[in-house]
């Protein structure tokens, strides 16, 4: 079954994972390190993590690796630690929370909603957090086993441009058709445009496009 899934492409991938799925993802052959690894069952500090504290996943080494009262541990700590910080930073369960500063706050949501009632001008919602369960960011026929990077953050609002776009075809249907095309942003505005459109598509069709 790992052959045919390796043959596919198949793989654990989200945009924006949550807290929750950062914590689940098996810890031994994590998708997010940063370069390939051997194995690591056979070292003595990783089947302490194993064996003796039950680490299977990110999440539980992390818990690990904040428990600082034990100094009778302190090479498998860090060793939690040193194996956290081979991950990619959008894989780290020790991130404080995966918030990409996207998501609409409350009083965006409600202004959209007058905006819906009102017939208004609805602020698009770019939010990439994903919110679903681990299994639901298995993906099939990929391009590859490396891991998406993590998103930018959210730069703030910018400003609101409105523009009129239109096309036309003069002799339409006819061996003698011309279109052109052109953008309208306001009176005497230096971004206003128009053109002539080349190739031999010259249908008002194209021109509207």
């Amino acid at each position: 079954m790992l052959h045919v899934a390796k043959d596919l492409n198949v793989r654990l991938d989200m945009l924006v994972p949550s807290q929750e799925v950062w914590r689940q993802i098996p810890l031994w052959y994590h998708i997010g390190f940063k370069t390939k690894t051997g194995r690591r069952y056979g070292l003595k500090a990783y089947k302490c993590l194993m064996t003796n504290h039950g680490v299977e996943t990110a999440g539980e080494a992390a818990d690990v690796e904040q428990r600082l009262d034990s100094p009778n541990h302190t090479k498998q700590q860090n060793s939690a630690k040193l194996t956290l910080n081979e991950l990619v930073e959008k894989w780290d369960p020790c991130r404080l929370d995966s918030n990409d500063g996207l998501e609409l706050t409350a009083d965006d949501q409600a202004a959209n909603q007058v905006a819906k009632e009102q017939d208004g001008r609805i602020r698009f919602n770019p939010d990439l957090g994903n919110k679903d369960p681990l299994t639901d960011g298995i993906w099939i026929f990929t391009s590859g086993w490396d891991t998406h990077p993590k998103p930018g953050d959210d730069e703030g609002i910018i400003a609101i441009s409105i523009a009129y776009t239109d096309g036309s075809s003069y002799e339409n249907g006819t061996a003698e058709a011309c279109v052109g095309a052109g953008v309208w942003f306001g009176e005497a505005d230096d971004r206003n445009i128009f053109l002539r459109l080349p190739g031999p598509n010259q249908t008002n069709n194209a021109a509207e496009i």
